[in-house]
């Protein structure tokens, strides 16, 4: 089969290398198209170095921005003028220095993106990037979208989302978008939970429906429900945000608020009579919004807010007989806390984000080691990931394979609340960087925000509402 993207218009970038007089590198990066030409041809350039960019910046690129990092040195960012497409820098030679090159339209969308490590040495050398266009992706529209989620499994992105109340599917596959058959799921849902362990997990809920939960598991070709004796796992309230549901190497966990507003988890046990079994006794205060995660010991641990005044967030984990508070009777500070999340590194470091609803709201993230008795600021002193500006709301968290934190959330760059944006940040040392913003056009809005990270790729799954129209959308980026 051959393969489509070698005969696709890329956007180019040859970085030529020389050594000045006084041992610093001076590196100059062009910009520029490349014609439709064979694999053969292509591979033949990036041996001989000989081609240049031949063509003028593409006409969609509104601004174009480069940064080089390495070990060594200071992280160095800039723009590359669109009327030369060209920029020379002034570099220290050194072993392993990254050019990252963005191209964005004008939405301040990233259209193509492109990353190379080199090694600057004395003497004249070039570097190819290729760029390729493949970073926002359309997946469905509708004037009905009511949920989404986002997953990685095996290297690849999965996203659930409900379109007029049925369940759809899709995952990208290279930059083609592929469909699951979902049509066995035939079951209505206003909420759902997309998880992967070996394959993918599906949870969801419909609160026309004795507000049941259904889980079903995907075995390559079909759905197989795992039911409770042929029935739902458990009533449960109305709010279509209170169910987690969690899969590991031992078995598989929900998470909900039941319809006391008290929370509880169960997991599944496969059987003749298949059932969800409680775990442990959970005697705590009534909750909100609920969520889970679990450690590299399987141990779990669950999120929520309390409905009592004033209202908390409560952090419980189970050891395999018994819950407890973590860490002790410890917990997070909180104000009027809304839409939890919780998230364990490769150090099993847990981490705490919410929304603090005040005036305007702001979004938060602390953590806890193991050994920890408090919550501290996942970056510096501050809890706060966003501004005291702009009301942020919903955001999520996600790690890299560096175990290094990113968050997604939103919120508005304009006192009216009429241009949304999309905040993508990561801990930096003592501080929050912002690895990118989304800027949606005026009269667009946002809701429900999903990060997942694969390598050095992170993908953003969100709903951009306007028009009464509503488009899920994919968005691939390079980290």
């Amino acid at each position: 089969m051959k393969r489509l993207y070698i005969i696709f218009i890329l956007l180019l970038v040859i970085i030529n290398i020389q050594c000045n007089s006084g041992g610093n590198a001076i590196v100059t990066i062009n910009v520029g198209t490349t014609p439709k030409i064979s694999y053969l041809d292509h591979f033949l350039q990036l041996l001989t170095f000989a081609k240049k960019a031949n063509a003028a910046v593409p006409t969609n690129v509104a601004s174009i921005s480069y940064k080089v990092e390495a070990s060594d040195i200071e992280t160095i960012t800039g723009n590359i003028p669109l009327e030369t497409g060209s920029v020379t820098l002034e570099l220290t030679p050194g072993n392993n220095r990254t050019f990252t090159i963005y191209a964005y339209d004008s939405n301040n969308f990233k259209i193509y993106a492109g990353r190379t490590t080199v090694d600057l040495q004395p003497g004249n050398n070039t570097v190819e990037i290729v760029m390729v266009n493949t970073t926002k992706f359309t997946i469905d529209s509708s004037s009905n979208i009511a949920d989404i989620d986002l997953v990685i499994g095996n290297g690849i992105p999965y996203i659930a989302y409900i379109k007029s109340s049925q369940i759809y599917i899709k995952y990208l596959s290279g930059i083609t978008l592929q469909t699951i058959d979902t049509t066995s799921l035939n079951y209505p849902a206003d909420s759902l939970d997309l998880e992967y362990y070996n394959t993918i997990y599906i949870a969801s809920h419909f609160y026309n429906t004795a507000n049941y939960i259904n889980v079903s598991k995907f075995n390559g070709s079909s759905w197989n429900p795992l039911l409770d004796n042929g029935y739902d796992i458990s009533n449960v309230d109305n709010n279509p945000n209170t169910f987690s549901l969690k899969i590991n190497s031992v078995d598989e966990y929900i998470a909900y608020i039941t319809n006391s507003y008290y929370p509880a988890v169960k997991k599944y046990s496969e059987g003749a009579n298949s059932t969800w079994d409680p775990v442990g006794s959970l005697s705590t205060p009534q909750g909100g919004g609920i969520s889970m995660a679990y450690d590299s010991a399987n141990n779990i641990y669950i999120e929520y807010t309390t409905t009592s005044m004033p209202t908390a967030i409560e952090v419980q984990k189970y050891n395999g007989t018994s819950w407890s508070n973590f860490p002790n009777t410890n917990t997070p500070p909180t104000s009027n806390p809304m839409e939890v999340s919780i998230a364990i590194d490769g150090n099993d470091v847990v981490y705490v984000a919410h929304r603090n609803n005040i005036n305007p709201s702001r979004v938060a993230v602390v953590k806890c080691p193991q050994n920890g008795t408090e919550w501290t600021s996942a970056a510096g002193s501050d809890m706060y990931v966003s501004g005291t500006i702009k009301a942020a709301q919903d955001i999520q968290m996600a790690f890299d394979g560096n175990n290094r934190l990113y968050v997604v959330y939103y919120d508005f760059n304009s006192s009216d609340y009429s241009n949304y944006q999309l905040h993508i940040k990561r801990v930096n040392g003592s501080n929050w960087e912002e690895v990118d913003v989304i800027n949606l056009p005026t009269g667009h809005y946002v809701f429900s925000p999903k990060i997942a990270i694969r390598g050095d790729v992170c993908y953003i799954a969100y709903v951009d509402y306007y028009d009464s129209q509503r488009d899920v959308i994919l968005y691939k980026i390079m980290l």
